[in-house]
């Protein structure tokens, strides 16, 4: 489950049972062979020509980025601070230290090398692929498709849709 679901999951437990949380398991001890990467919610402010519109979105960004804003928006979801100024406030470090189960996905982050698998992708199909990928798993889980088959066919589809995109952007 993303950490994103974390701030639910331990009010749905409450007292009556414990939310352990661990490290993301690593193909390799090396840690320029893997990592965990970062994804999830995205805020956009789109300019729709409206300056006084463009005014409020960016002092509402302002505001939502603010170390103090990042700790509810941490502690009330489970979502990474986007700012690092956010881990030098007691009121994080308090949260923290009562709900250890939110450091752990965020001490994994911070402790994966940027390699060029952990930098992120920029995929112009990414939703695409990305439901595709469910998709294709959720067969084979079904024992619909063979492991071989799953990644045939979510290769097959992911790269059409690569060169459909790529076709239509030139």
């Amino acid at each position: 489950e993303s950490t994103a679901a974390l701030a639910g999951l331990l009010k749905g437990a409450g007292n009556r049972f414990g939310i352990g949380t661990a490290y993301l398991p690593s193909i390799s001890e090396s840690k320029d062979k893997g990592g965990v990467i970062i994804g999830g919610a995205s805020l956009w402010a789109i300019n729709n020509g409206d300056e006084s519109k463009q005014k409020a979105v960016w002092e509402f960004i302002k505001y939502m980025i603010s170390p103090e804003q990042q700790v509810i928006w941490n502690s009330q979801s489970g979502y990474f601070p986007v700012t690092t100024k956010a881990y030098d406030l007691q009121s994080m470090q308090d949260h923290l230290k009562q709900f250890p189960q939110f450091k752990t996905a965020i001490d994994q982050l911070h402790g994966t090398a940027l390699t060029e698998a952990t930098k992120g992708g920029c995929v112009g199909v990414f939703q695409e692929a990305r439901a595709t990928v469910e998709s294709e798993i959720e067969k084979m889980l079904q024992n619909k498709e063979t492991p071989d088959q799953t990644i045939e066919n979510a290769a097959k589809t992911i790269n059409s849709a690569i060169e459909n995109y790529n076709s239509n952007k030139k």
